[in-house]
């Protein structure tokens, strides 16, 4: 009995190219995240929006 190399060798590169899709969709998903929180962070999305630099508050 022989087998058809051709219908192998496809079928086990589609998980080996798969695998490497779903690595780079997480990691284009994790810097994507990390450049929102920082962005939040540096817009003081966390506390409160803009401040106010005009008044003035004793400690």
């Amino acid at each position: 009995m022989t087998t058809n190399r051709n219908k192998v060798d496809s079928e086990e590169q589609n998980p080996r190219g798969l695998r490497f899709v779903k690595f780079l969709f997480i990691v284009v998903l994790a810097v994507t995240v990390l450049l929102l929180a920082r962005s939040m962070v540096r817009h003081h999305f966390f506390s409160g929006g803009q401040l106010n630099r005009n008044a003035t508050t004793e400690p």
